[in-house]
């Protein structure tokens, strides 16, 4: 777990630039005016405790359980009751009870910003309990900077770098002896351990933020040097918000009178700024940077030359897709050939001009149709069109597909029978969609769904019984939620109806008949269009297939509401698969067993006790992927465990450390082995683990997201795997790209940001849950859009819906969205949010959603 840095060492007081831009800049802030970081320096009395804490005293029948109770008010994220025993048992005679509870205290006042309270604890269980060293230490020393004990946190990194030199935070000690000796004026020293950190850490920037923060401290002494340093991390930077940062305090430099804060750039100076500002996807600035740059190419023929060369990678970078599409048309018409067709309409529709890509797709099937760029692109062309609203055309194209041989041909007959169907060819789309089913076909689910809305108003019987189909034999799935949106058990009353946001009492009660997928004014469920989009290439096309007006007609239903929860429900529950004592017992037994091989294994027991299992989960998770390799080496000792363990038995460790990413893996399908739905209820939760609950909870209230559907993504994106790293970068369990990260940081004035972080599950679900906040508040809390936009970007989300309008149904928008990837996201990501609700809520609750996309707002957050 990768530790959080945001409020700690030298770069704690650097928020304070980002005021400077909105501020008047007089003269230049002095930093000794800033206010220090609060701390105490010793315990509070018991009485302001325990007031705080909402228990006045430990019952010393709760002391007297030990470890149990102080464990399940850290399960039940109860921390004022945790700190309670915590303090009470920190006095045990037993050493590894105290060490432990000094463990759990220098956790909680971690948590709350008591930095020197948390050192001191973290120095204690170090002291206490053994295998609690390697974690209470590395605390140690990040606490002690977070209080301004930069000369100590240095000498506890040294220590524990000699110690514990395999540790997963031994690492960790080279940014954070970076920032102690920037905060100490090091200057060589803190470039050499910064220098060390980024090349460990592939994409960190801690160097740039160590210049800026040593550029800040030399601010008042040698005001001319500091604007030579921060011109150059403004020309030169990857992180966007030292850039910003270095900007801004240039700003306040250069109107205090400094001269070399404001001194002209050099061409090379100005162009390697553009490119700065590109890389580190500072959009807006970087293309009038490079506009500017263009403007004053008239006269250099070497600066046009550069400026030819960089057009299209900085129209890409930018999202100027308008421009590129205009630039690759015209190299076109220059020069005919079938890259520049093929990029034109691609980067039209990637602008929202599908009519206009359209017309270059038929230009390039005229001039190259028969270069192997256009006949392998032909399913690309057959999506767009599709997306345009041409959809005669788009279901000529998937049928010729269709008949191949290719491993897709199904997906291909499939979606032309929903190209039929939009077009109004309601006999052509039942055949497809019937020939479908019959032949067994992996798309039942969908073809099933769609026929039922095809056959609505002339067969309800048969819809019925394709709708009755998909929930017996696809309970789980997006087609099913579709299907359940018809029913008159759907709740009305938040926050039973969830729909994306915080479940909270907004608004007033809606009548079922609101339901997007319900009957509507007598003429059932239809395209709610006014009128056919414009179609350049299909001709007659009519308003396609209307949906039953008595299939499912709703009723009115009262359901109390009630009031928000703040905490999140019990996870982890007892039942037949699950004794959470007999699983914490055989963690100890295989520790005790292997511990000599493995000693972390130790200290994941220690922290599983104390109930510190945001820390014991990925410890477990480490060594248990390090000791699959080990096993693929044919290490003797490794072989041997796996030769002993069987999955219930690693089933017991995973669930005992709350590695939900393991967990979730060895549990899955145990619902099938229990006979009643209660039970089944049960053992389900463990399958879909509440993961990282306790950041998951507080973040999702303060940007308005549903935890629920936090943890369906995050199950869709990396199984909640803290280590995971998809094939094009992604990172964590969010599995947020290293650029979005860093946007996020310059957005949220996280100075301490570096890519590492998105590997600590704290940050990256944090981070992860303000991008969805942002991306719901942009799509007017359409969640699918949401979805989609965290997928495949916000800006081609805006593009798919240029296309589609406003007004298009929800589940047709879905089936619209040219990628597989991002179409099967929405879909799973959308189920496993229902699933979720259902399992801890109970079936009371349900996911409504949006009828149809609602709104775009791109000033909210655009990358």
């Amino acid at each position: 777990m990768a530790t959080d840095f945001r409020s700690s060492g030298v770069l704690r007081t650097l928020p304070f630039l980002f005021a400077l831009l909105a501020a008047p800049a007089a003269a230049v802030p002095d930093p000794a005016g800033m206010p220090a970081t609060q701390d105490h320096g010793r315990l509070p009395s018991p009485e302001s405790r325990w007031q705080v804490s909402g228990h006045r005293y430990a019952p010393s029948t709760l002391l007297a359980g030990g470890l149990a109770p102080l464990r399940q008010a850290m399960a039940q994220g109860d921390k004022g009751l945790a700190l309670t025993l915590a303090d009470g048992l920190s006095g045990s005679e037993d050493a590894a009870v105290a060490g432990t509870a000094q463990m759990v205290l220098g956790w909680l006042h971690r948590e709350s910003g008591r930095h020197q309270l948390a050192a001191e604890a973290f120095t204690r269980a170090m002291a206490h309990h053994e295998p609690l060293q390697v974690h209470a230490g590395w605390f140690r020393a990040e606490q002690l900077l977070q209080a301004g004990l930069a000369e100590a946190a240095l000498h506890a990194c040294d220590t524990y770098q000699l110690e514990w030199k395999k540790s997963p935070y031994a690492d960790q000690c080279y940014r954070l002896m970076a920032q102690a000796h920037a905060e100490l004026g090091h200057r060589e020293e803190a470039l050499d351990f910064a220098q060390e950190w980024d090349e460990i850490q592939e994409g960190s920037t801690l160097k740039e933020q160590v210049m800026l923060s040593l550029a800040h401290r030399q601010v008042l002494d040698d005001p001319h040097g500091a604007a030579r340093q921060l011109s150059v991390l403004s020309t030169y930077h990857r992180s966007p918000v030292v850039g910003q940062m270095a900007d801004a305090l240039l700003k306040t430099l250069a109107e205090a009178g400094e001269p070399a804060a404001s001194s002209p750039r050099t061409l090379q100076t100005r162009k390697a700024r553009a490119v700065s500002l590109r890389d580190s996807r500072r959009k807006n600035e970087a293309w009038a940077a490079f506009e500017r740059l263009k403007a004053s190419a008239a006269d250099d023929p070497a600066l046009q030359d550069w400026i030819r060369q960089q057009t299209t990678t900085f129209a890409w970078r930018t999202h100027r897709f308008k421009q590129l599409a205009d630039e690759y048309a015209s190299r076109h018409e220059a020069d005919p050939n079938p890259e520049d067709a093929w990029q034109a309409w691609r980067a039209y529709a990637r602008a929202g001009h599908h009519q206009t890509a359209l017309r270059w797709i038929q230009l390039g099937l005229e001039k190259h149709g028969q270069t192997r760029r256009w006949q392998k692109g032909q399913e690309d062309i057959a999506r767009e069109a599709l997306l345009a609203g041409s959809y005669e055309w788009a279901a000529a194209l998937l049928e010729d597909l269709g008949e191949g041989r290719s491993s897709r041909a199904s997906s291909h007959r499939f979606y032309a029978a929903f190209a039929h169907l939009m077009a109004g060819h309601t006999s052509k789309a039942l055949r497809s969609l019937t020939d479908l089913i019959e032949s067994d076909s992996a798309l039942q689910t969908e073809a099933r769904y769609w026929r039922s809305l095809a056959t609505a108003a002339t067969d309800p019987s048969a819809a019925v019984l394709d709708r009755a189909w998909i929930l017996k034999n696809d309970p789980d799935s997006w087609y099913a939620l579709l299907v359940r949106q018809l029913g008159v058990d759907l709740p009305a009353v938040a926050p039973f109806r969830r729909e994306g946001r915080w479940p909270s009492l907004r608004g007033t009660p809606q009548p079922l008949s609101s339901s997007p997928l319900s009957t509507q004014g007598g003429h059932g469920y239809g395209l709610s269009l006014e009128a056919p989009r414009a179609d350049t290439l299909a001709v007659g096309a009519s308003w396609p297939y209307l949906r039953a007006s008595t299939l499912d007609t709703p009723a009115g239903s009262s359901i109390e509401t009630r009031l928000d929860v703040d905490k999140p429900p019990a996870g982890y529950p007892t039942c037949i698969f699950h004794q959470p004592e007999a699983s914490l017992e055989a963690l100890r037994d295989f520790a005790e067993t292997w511990g000599d091989t493995w000693p972390e294994l130790h200290s994941v027991v220690a922290l599983a006790e104390a109930g510190l299992h945001d820390l014991s989960g990925p410890s477990m998770a480490r060594w248990f992927e390090r000791w699959q390799e080990e096993v693929r080496a044919g290490v003797p000792q490794a072989r041997a465990v796996d030769r002993e363990m069987k999955i219930s038995h690693w089933r017991q460790l995973f669930f005992a450390a709350r590695d939900h990413h393991h967990a979730s893996r060895h549990a899955w399908g145990l619902h099938r082995y229990v006979d009643t739905p209660e039970q089944q209820r049960e053992v389900r939760k463990l399958e879909l683990p509440l993961a990282h609950a306790s950041t998951v909870w507080p973040h999702a209230r303060e940007h308005d997201v549903d935890p629920y559907l936090v943890l369906g993504l995050m199950r869709v994106e990396s199984l909640y795997d803290a280590g995971a790293v998809s094939r094009v970068g992604a990172l964590g369990p969010m599995q947020i790209m290293p650029r979005t990260g860093n946007l996020l940081a310059a957005l949220t004035q996280d100075h301490d940001f570096t890519t590492a972080d998105l590997h600590d599950p704290e940050l990256a679900v944090r981070y992860g849950i303000t991008y969805l906040g942002l991306l719901m508040e942009r799509f007017d809390g359409a969640f699918p859009l949401a979805v989609a936009a965290y997928n495949a970007g916000p800006h081609n989300v805006s593009a798919w819906t240029k296309a589609t309008g406003f007004d298009m149904p929800i589940d047709a928008w879905v089936e619209h969205i040219p990628l597989k990837e991002t179409r099967r996201y929405v879909r799973s990501v959308s189920a496993t949010y229902q699933t979720y609700v259902g399992l801890y809520e109970g079936d009371d609750f349900g996911v409504l959603l949006p009828d149809s996309p609602r709104d775009d707002d791109p000033s909210i957050v655009d990358f």
